[in-house]
């Protein structure tokens, strides 16, 4: 398949700019959105709480702790997913730059496609300084340890 020069120097900017991007909000909305999943377990606990209470003694106010509870997680979920998102299509770029044909093509063309490769070498992840990764896998061990605080605290003030 040919590809002009045009496109791949279209692509080369996308990617980069991708790339950018992704660094750019690592570094400055990293601590923001560590605080963020932080606090947002720390309410869904206490929604939790008082939903499992409200259960036991039919609370009027059953409804209200259940809409809270959902709301709260929904801004962690999105930047966990979004996370994930990105992390699952840099490694699907990378693996499409690997087993395309590169080593076929003239030498100007796989100088091009190496670029891509080692720009895309190191897959792309939203995280706080290496230290949290924000992804599914994140957000599923955020949600069991919430339910474990949960059901603790149920037991202790039960």
């Amino acid at each position: 398949m040919f590809v002009s020069k045009k496109v791949e120097r279209e692509s080369i900017k996308i990617h980069s700019d991708v790339i950018r991007l992704v660094a750019s909000m690592n570094k400055n909305y990293g601590a923001m959105l560590t605080i963020e999943i932080l606090f947002a377990s720390v309410q869904a606990c206490l929604a939790g709480y008082q939903i499992m209470v409200g259960l036991e003694n039919l609370h009027s106010n059953l409804l209200v702790f259940f809409i809270t509870f959902i709301f709260v997680w929904l801004l962690p979920s999105m930047i966990c997913f979004c996370g994930q998102e990105i992390e699952t299509e840099s490694e699907n770029i990378h693996r499409l730059l690997h087993y395309n044909s590169w080593f076929q093509r003239s030498p100007e063309n796989r100088k091009t496609v190496f670029f891509q490769m080692l720009m895309m070498s190191k897959p792309l992840k939203l995280h706080f300084r290496n230290f949290i990764v924000f992804n599914v896998a994140q957000l599923a061990g955020v949600l069991q340890s919430a339910y474990t605080v949960m059901t603790m605290m149920r037991l202790f003030f039960n």
